[in-house]
C-alpha cells in the first residue's frame, strides 16, 4: 500500500519515528520492549485510523532512521507495518527551501509568486533522491518497493543519514533549549543570537533566490517581467527587481 496522494479536505498529521514505534509496538506485543505501557495499543490504534481516514506522512529520514536500528527484527516488522498503511509522503526539507525561499522573496517584493512549493510528493520513490537505482537493484527481490528502498538504506544510507541528520542541527542549532554554544546565555540574550541567526539565514536564502530568479536560471527574464505585477507599491521597479 506505501504511497497514497495527499486526500484533500482531511486532516494531516505527521509524527515522528519514535512516535511510530511506539505506535507499532503497541500494536505487535512480539515487539514491545521492557517497561513499554499498556496505553501503546490505543497509540496504535489511532496511527493505523490516522492513515485510513487522514493523512499519515512520512519522509525519507523515517526509513533512514529505521534502517540503522540495530534490532533489525523489529525494524523489519515495523515497516512491514508501515507497508500496510496508507502513506503520503512528504519531500525532505532540503528539497523544498530553495523553492520556499523563492516564493518568499517574491512576495516580500510586492509580486505575484511564480515558484511553486511541492511538498508532497506523487510517489514514494521520488522522495528518495539521493538513492541511485544501482543502489536500490541489490534489494529489488524484497517483494515491495518500500521493503526495496529500506534495504538499499540499510545497506547504502548510513553516511548519507548522518550527513542530512548534521545538516539539521546545523539549520535549528541556536534554536536547541540545551545548545552548548548557548548554554550559558540568558533566555533573552539566547533569544537575541537565535533572531540574529534567523535574521542571516533568511539573508542569506534571499540573495540565493534572487541569484536565481533575476539570472533567469528559474524563469526567463522577459517571462518575469512580463507576468509579473506587483500588489503593492515597491521601491523598486520591476526590471530591477528581476
Amino acid at each position: 500500500m506505501a504511497s497514497v496522494q495527499r486526500r484533500a479536505g482531511r486532516r494531516t498529521f505527521y509524527l515522528d519515528t519514535s512516535t511510530l514505534s511506539y505506535a507499532f509496538r503497541g500494536l505487535r506485543s512480539e515487539c514491545r520492549y521492557e517497561g513499554d505501557q499498556p496505553e501503546l495499543a490505543a497509540l496504535g490504534d489511532s496511527v493505523t485510523r490516522i492513515a485510513r481516514d487522514a493523512n499519515l506522512c512520512l519522509t525519507t529520514m523515517h526509513i533512514m532512521e529505521w534502517a540503522r536500528w540495530r534490532d533489525t527484527r523489529t525494524a523489519d516488522a515495523l515497516i512491514e507495518w508501515i507497508d500496510s498503511l496508507e502513506i503520503v509522503w512528504l519531500h525532505g526539507m532540503q528539497y523544498v527551501a530553495e523553492d520556499e525561499d523563492e516564493v518568499s522573496l517574491q512576495r516580500a517584493l510586492g509580486f505575484d509568486a511564480r515558484t511553486t512549493v511541492e511538498i508532497f510528493s506523487p510517489s514514494m520513490l521520488s522522495t528518495f533522491h539521493a538513492l541511485k537505482i544501482d543502489q536500490l537493484t541489490e534489494a529489488l527481490n524484497c517483494g515491495s518497493p518500500l521493503r526495496s528502498v529500506f534495504e538499499a538504506a540499510r545497506i547504502h544510507g548510513g553516511k548519507a543519514q548522518e550527513a542530512e541528520m548534521a545538516r539539521i542541527i546545523r539549520t535549528f542549532h541556536f534554536d536547541r533549549f540545551e545548545d552548548p554554544a548557548t548554554r550559558g546565555l540568558t533566555l533573552a540574550r539566547k533569544e537575541e543570537v537565535r533572531r540574529a541567526k534567523l535574521r542571516q539565514s533568511l539573508r542569506v536564502g534571499a540573495e540565493e533566490a534572487y541569484e536565481r530568479l533575476a539570472g533567469g536560471t528559474r524563469f526567463p527574464a522577459s517571462s518575469m517581467r512580463e507576468a509579473s505585477s506587483p500588489r503593492r507599491t515597491s521601491t523598486c521597479s520591476s526590471t530591477t527587481c528581476w
